[in-house]
């Protein structure tokens, strides 16, 4: 399973060279506040774990159950657990660290949630806001506005793919 997911990083699916640092968003609207989200603790609607800790709770004591299944793949806990780590450690050696920001720009797949489980392991900040009808310019200016250190990306998608390359177009943002 693993060996899959490595040739879908450096084949189909790939990982764009580490963005630009400049123009990170220094402020998050939000309606929520402290006194809420005490709240929300003491009520239990919110706890202390990532879906990263209970990823790895539930490959411990079901590792054979499946997790995630799309047309193509099918991922038992321990083959999920597996994947997150071999892309948080690529992240992780790519250059990003706690509090960087990622973006996914990919069909709804198996991968797009083992990319956000691998977000979660490591304290990334996981933009999945990119969408199938985005042109390549409009994705572009997203990533900047989010400061998005890195995109997970799939040749061949998006609304101008026929037209633009988004791999090409990165370029111009790394550093």
């Amino acid at each position: 399973m693993l060996r899959k997911w490595q040739c879908a990083l450096t084949g189909e699916l790939r990982l764009t060279q580490r963005l630009h640092r400049g123009s990170a968003v220094t402020r998050i609207l939000s309606l929520q506040d402290v006194r809420r989200s005490r709240e929300f603790y003491e009520k239990g609607y919110w706890r202390n774990e990532t879906f990263y800790m209970l990823l790895r709770q539930r490959a411990q004591s079901t590792p054979d159950r499946f997790l995630l299944r799309d047309t193509n793949s099918r991922l038992s806990y321990r083959a999920a657990l597996e994947w997150v780590d071999a892309v948080a450690a690529k992240l992780h050696d790519a250059g990003l660290r706690e509090g960087d920001r990622l973006s996914i720009w990919l069909p709804s797949r198996v991968e797009s949630a083992l990319i956000l489980l691998a977000c979660s392991r490591m304290g990334y900040v996981c933009n999945t806001s990119l969408h199938r009808d985005h042109t390549c310019d409009e994705v572009m200016h997203l990533l900047k506005r989010a400061g998005s250190v890195a995109l997970f990306a799939q040749p061949g998608y998006g609304a101008d793919s026929d037209r633009r390359d988004i791999f090409e177009l990165v370029k111009d943002l790394a550093e």
